[in-house]
C-alpha cells in the first residue's frame, strides 16, 4: 500500500470510528434509558447524558490523534524547510514527520537538491567575483592606512564609513560605530555649519573645520566634502571628512586627492565633487606669540577706527601672527566698509587647556555664512599670495559666523594654545564600512521600522552565579554590533569585569574565568558604561535576555544610564519559529539550524554572542519569510509566547 493511500485510510478509519462510536454512545444512551424500566423523561437524560460523555470522549481522542499524527509533524516539518533555507546543514530528523507518510520522504528530497543547487551556485558566484573581493580588500587596505582619519557621512550625519586613524581619533567612551551620529563623537555646530554652507554655495567644493572631541576636547583638524551635489531625489547627499590631528602641510594636496580618489574608487564609482588644483602652499613654521600682542597688532592696523583688543586666561598661541594679523585685518577692514560694523572688538579666549578661540565682535548689520566665504576668498596677502581660505589651511583652522547676546555679531576662529600636540595610539582596526548607511531613512520609531533597517547589539553576560538579588555580579560582558543585516567584524566588545567580590569556584568551572583574571579589571560601572555606549540606538539581542539584563539594571543608578533599549530574546524567536514545547536552548537551537559552537568558546561570553549572533540572523530571516516584517509585528508573535515579558522593552 502506497504512502499516500495509507494516510487517507488512516483518517478514514478515524472518522468511521467517529461515526460507530456516535452510533455506539446513541445506543449505549438508550439501552441505559431502557434498563431504568419506567423512569421516563428521568431515564431519557441519564441516557442522553452517557451517551454525550461517551461522544465527548471519542471527538477528544480523534482531535488528539490527528493533532499528534498530523499537525505537530506539519509544524515541525515547516519550521525545518524554513531552517533549511538558511543553511543546509540545518538538522532535518525524517523521523520526526513520519506520521506525513511520503511528504517527509519528499522534502528530503527536495532538501538535498537544494543543497546540491546551492554548493554549485556558491562555487560559480565565488569565482567569478574572487577578483572583485581582492581588489576592494586591496582598495580598504590603503584607505585604511592613509595618515589621515577618513569618515563618510550621511546626509542625517550617520556614519557609513570609517578607517583605522579616524578610529583613533574620534574614540570617546568607545570606538566609533556605523550608523552612530558623528555627533556622538564631536561636537554638532561646525559640522552642521559646514554642511550648511556647502549646500546653499554651489561653487564651493569644500570647506575647511575645526572639530572637537566631546570626551576629552581634543582638537581635530578636518575638511568636509560633499559626494555629490544636491539633487532632487537626493536634497541631503553625503559627505567625505577628512581629520587631522597634527600639521602635516608638506602632504595636505597629495592626502586629499588619494582619499577622495580611494573613496571613489571604494563607492563603486559614485561621483564626487572635484578638487581644484593649485600649487602648493608655503611652508610656514608656527611660533609662539603672546595672545594679548597678537590682538593689540591686530587693532593696530586700523589707527582711524576705534577697535577694542583683549586677551582673558590665555598667555601663548602656538600660530603663525604673519598670516593670522592679515587675514583678521581683512575681515575687519570687509565688516567697517561694507556691513556699516560698530564697536568693533577684538578678544582671545580660552577654549580648553590645547585651545584658545580669536573671536571678532561687532553692532549693525550682520554677516551671513556666504558672505563670509566670499571673504575667505578674496586676496588677503599680496607676498605670497594667498586667499583667507589658504590662510585658514595653513593654520588648519575655520572660521564661522555666530551671534551674540545685545545685538552683537561674532566671527570666530580657533587657535592653538601653546604647547599642543598629543601622539594618536595605534589601532587595530581597518576599514569598517557599510554603504547602504549613506542614504538609509530611519523609521519614525523603532516600531514602525523594517527589521532589515535597525540596528542590533548581541551580548551576553558571564557571572559570579544565577542570582543577581542575592549578590551574584558580572564578570564579564561581550557585544557585537549587526548592521545591514551583517556582523561589524571590527565593532566588538569583550570586557572582563571585576564583580567586587570572589569567583566562586563552580562559577569558574563553567565560564573558567578566575579571580586572578578580574583583578585589575574595570567595575560594573566602568564597564556598563562602556556598554551602554556601545549599544547606544540599537536593539539589544540576547539568549534569555530577562538574565543578563537583570544583573546590568540593578547597577543603573551606578552606571548612570539606563538599560531601555528595545529587546529581542532568541529564546522567544525560537518559540515563534519552533513552537512553544520545543527545546529553546541555545545549544538545541544551533543544532536545529546547523550551527557549530566551537567546545572551547561554549559558556565563554564571546563565544555565546557569536553563536547568538548566527541563530538569530538566521532566525529573523525566517520570521521575514513567515510575515513578520516589521518590529511591531515581531513584538506582537514574540509576547504571545513571552512567559518572562514583563521583564523585557519590548
Amino acid at each position: 500500500m502506497n504512502a499516500p493511500r495509507h494516510i487517507r485510510l488512516r483518517i478514514f478509519g478515524w472518522f468511521a470510528a467517529l461515526l460507530i462510536g456516535a452510533i455506539a454512545a446513541l445506543v449505549a444512551g438508550l439501552w441505559v434509558g431502557a434498563a431504568k424500566g419506567s423512569g421516563g423523561s428521568h431515564s431519557l437524560l441519564l441516557g442522553g447524558l452517557a451517551a454525550g460523555f461517551l461522544l465527548v470522549g471519542l471527538v477528544t481522542w480523534v482531535w488528539m490523534s490527528i493533532d499528534k499524527s498530523f499537525a505537530q509533524p506539519l509544524h515541525r516539518l515547516s519550521a525545518a524547510l524554513r531552517a533549511q533555507a538558511q543553511s543546509s546543514d540545518a538538522a532535518f530528523p525524517v523521523e520526526a514527520f513520519h506520521g506525513l507518510g511520503d511528504l517527509a520522504a519528499a522534502s528530503d528530497t527536495l532538501r538535498h537538491a537544494l543543497a546540491a543547487t546551492r554548493t554549485a551556485l556558491t562555487e560559480s558566484v565565488s569565482a567569478e567575483t574572487s577578483q572583485i573581493l581582492a581588489e576592494r580588500a586591496s582598495l580598504s587596505n590603503l584607505m585604511a592606512d592613509l595618515p589621515f582619519g577618513v569618515v563618510l557621512c550621511s546626509g542625517l550625519h550617520h556614519i557609513a564609513l570609517y578607517n583605522r586613524q579616524a578610529d583613533v581619533l574620534l574614540d570617546t567612551a568607545h570606538a566609533p560605530g556605523l550608523d552612530h551620529s558623528i555627533f556622538d563623537y564631536v561636537e554638532a555646530a561646525p559640522i552642521q555649519a559646514a554642511y550648511d554652507r556647502l549646500l546653499d554655495d554651489k561653487e564651493l567644493h569644500q570647506t575647511h573645520l575645526f572639530l572637537t572631541a566631546l570626551e576629552d576636547s581634543r582638537p581635530l583638524i578636518a575638511q568636509m566634502r560633499l559626494v555629490h551635489l544636491p539633487a532632487e531625489q537626493d536634497v541631503r547627499p553625503a559627505y567625505i571628512l577628512t581629520l587631522r590631528p597634527q600639521r602635516n602641510i608638506e602632504t595636505i594636496e597629495d592626502n586629499d586627492a588619494l582619499s577622495l580618489r580611494t573613496a571613489d574608487l571604494l563607492l563603486n564609482g559614485l561621483p564626487t565633487t572635484s578638487l581644484r588644483r593649485r600649487p602648493p602652499l608655503p611652508l610656514l613654521e608656527p611660533e609662539d606669540v603672546r595672545a594679548i600682542d597678537l590682538t593689540r597688532q591686530i587693532a593696530s592696523r586700523f589707527p582711524a577706527t576705534e577697535i577694542s583688543a583683549d586677551c582673558v586666561e590665555v598667555d601663548k598661541l602656538e600660530t603663525i601672527p604673519a598670516l593670522v594679523v592679515p587675514l583678521a585685518c581683512k575681515m575687519l577692514d570687509k565688516l567697517h566698509r561694507e556691513f556699516q560694523a560698530n564697536t568693533l572688538s577684538v578678544l582671545i579666549t580660552p577654549v580648553d587647556d590645547e585651545r584658545a578661540c580669536l573671536i571678532i565682535g561687532w553692532s549693525g548689520q550682520s554677516m551671513r555664512p556666504r558672505d563670509l566665504d566670499r571673504c575667505l576668498d578674496e586676496i588677503c596677502m599680496p607676498d605670497p599670495k594667498l586667499s583667507g581660505g589658504e590662510i585658514l589651511e595653513i593654520l588648519q583652522t575655520d572660521a564661522w559666523t555666530e551671534i551674540a547676546p545685545f545685538g552683537r555679531h561674532l566671527i570666530k576662529l580657533p587657535l592653538r594654545r601653546a604647547p599642543s600636540e598629543r601622539a594618536a595610539p595605534a589601532s587595530p582596526k581597518r576599514l569598517t564600512y557599510n554603504l547602504d548607511l549613506m542614504v538609509k531613512t530611519p523609521a519614525p520609531d523603532v516600531s514602525s521600522a523594517d527589521l532589515t533597517s535597525l540596528s542590533y547589539v548581541v551580548f551576553d553576560t558571564e557571572t559570579t552565579g544565577l542570582e543577581p538579588d542575592k549578590g551574584d555580579e558580572i564578570c564579564q560582558i561581550a557585544a557585537l554590533r549587526i548592521v545591514g543585516g551583517a556582523v561589524v567584524e571590527n565593532e566588538k566588545l569583550d570586557l572582563l569585569v571585576n564583580p567586587g567580590r570572589s569567583i566562586p569556584a563552580s562559577a569558574t568551572k563553567i565560564h573558567h574565568i578566575t579571580n586572578e583574571m578580574v583583578k585589575s579589571a574595570p567595575d560594573i560601572r566602568r564597564a556598563g558604561s562602556n556598554f551602554h555606549s556601545f549599544a547606544r540606538g540599537a536593539v539589544l539581542v540576547a539568549h534569555n535576555a530577562p538574565f543578563d539584563l537583570a544583573f546590568l539594571r540593578k547597577h543603573q543608578n551606578d552606571i548612570g544610564h539606563a538599560f531601555d533599549n528595545p529587546v529581542i530574546d532568541t529564546v522567544l524567536l525560537s518559540a515563534i519559529l519552533f513552537g512553544q514545547d520545543e527545546v529553546h536552548t541555545l545549544d538545541a537551537i544551533c543544532e536545529r539550524l546547523g550551527i557549530t559552537i566551537p567546545p572551547e568558546l561554549r559558556h565563554t561570553a564571546m563565544g555565546d554572542t557569536d553563536a547568538t549572533a548566527q541563530v538569530f540572523r538566521k532566525m529573523m530571516e525566517m520570521c521575514r519569510a513567515r510575515g513578520l516584517t516589521t518590529f511591531e509585528q515581531l513584538r506582537t508573535e514574540m509576547r504571545k509566547h513571552g512567559r518572562l515579558v514583563k521583564d523585557l522593552n519590548i
